[in-house]
């Protein structure tokens, strides 16, 4: 039976989503994923506004509220993360 949005923990459907995505992102990084990566990000995103607007009893995203930086203080696991570059070895 599954459960409905406002009987859910905030944390624990972050601790699942953030380990599906890791586990995406492992398995996908070695081919030229990088746009595919970004187009999940968002959808993610956007999941998680819906998600939370719905457990707040409001209607539709609230993009207002829901900022990257909001998105970033839940902990939410990006899969198109900025990469470091790489150092020449001399």
């Amino acid at each position: 039976i599954p459960m409905r949005p406002r009987s859910r923990s905030l944390t624990v459907v972050i601790a699942r989503v953030n380990q599906v995505l890791r586990g995406w992102g492992e398995y996908f990084r070695h081919g030229s994923s990088s746009r595919k990566f970004v187009t999940i990000d968002h959808y993610v995103h956007e999941r998680q506004a819906i998600f939370d607007s719905i457990k707040h009893g409001r209607r539709g995203r609230n993009w207002q509220r829901h900022t990257n930086a909001w998105l970033e203080r839940l902990g939410i696991y990006r899969l198109s993360r900025p990469t470091r570059p790489k150092t020449a070895h001399a």
